[in-house]
């Protein structure tokens, strides 16, 4: 008797709960959560570097760039070292960024002069023009004019004769399709179309080094 009699109200206790299960997960649905979209938040971030403001993201800069290398390097891409370290001539003085046109060469000068870090990159050899610069800005992501590429850590330090597009520093493009537009051990030769590429560990120190005005120095 207490088997037929408890039954059907274990039944609507079942079913209750379930409707109001059902009730509680169709309410849920029913309201949309809004996303920001990434170009918004890439803004907001560009925008703080153009204030003078360092972005979130380049507290570990020098870890993913690490991690790049250390990928890389476990595919044999691996970039050369500069055959001299020492500094071409009339490359200015003070705290500053050295490029040389013909070495392919970066190097990193602190305000004693004091080399604290040089390596091979890939720029043109048409642009820039020798002479001094000043960094004007910095976005830790960025995209390519004149390609479908993507790049980090961009140091902008002047603009091309022809086509005006920003000239800076920054990694070995990516391109969206996947793949880089060039290797590692092909840094030392002039492949880039105006910008100056870097391995992954360089563009993150360098961006590290330059705050926005710090002096660039070109050489022939």
């Amino acid at each position: 008797m207490f088997g037929t009699r408890r039954t059907p109200s274990a039944l609507l206790t079942l079913t209750l709960g379930l409707g109001s299960v059902l009730t509680q997960a169709g309410s849920a649905s029913a309201t949309p959560v809004p996303v920001a979209p990434e170009l918004l938040a890439r803004d907001v971030r560009a925008a703080a570097v153009e204030a003078g403001a360092a972005p979130k993201a380049a507290a570990g800069t020098a870890s993913e760039g690490a991690n790049e290398a250390t990928s890389r390097a476990a595919s044999k891409d691996v970039a050369p070292k500069p055959r001299r370290t020492g500094l071409p001539a009339r490359s200015g003085s003070g705290k500053r960024i050295v490029y040389s046109i013909a070495r392919q060469q970066v190097w990193l000068v602190s305000g004693q002069e004091k080399v604290t870090r040089t390596y091979l990159v890939s720029g043109r050899p048409s642009q820039p023009d020798p002479g001094t610069f000043r960094v004007y800005s910095k976005s830790m992501h960025t995209s390519s004019s004149v390609s479908d590429a993507t790049m980090n850590y961009m140091v902008r330090f002047t603009y091309g004769e022809r086509t005006g597009a920003p000239i800076g520093f920054h990694d070995i493009p990516k391109k969206r399709s996947g793949g880089y537009e060039q290797r590692l051990a092909d840094l030392g030769r002039p492949l880039s179309a105006g910008c100056v590429r870097q391995a992954p560990a360089d563009a993150a120190a360098l961006w590290s080094f330059a705050p926005v005005g710090t002096k660039v120095v070109v050489t022939p």
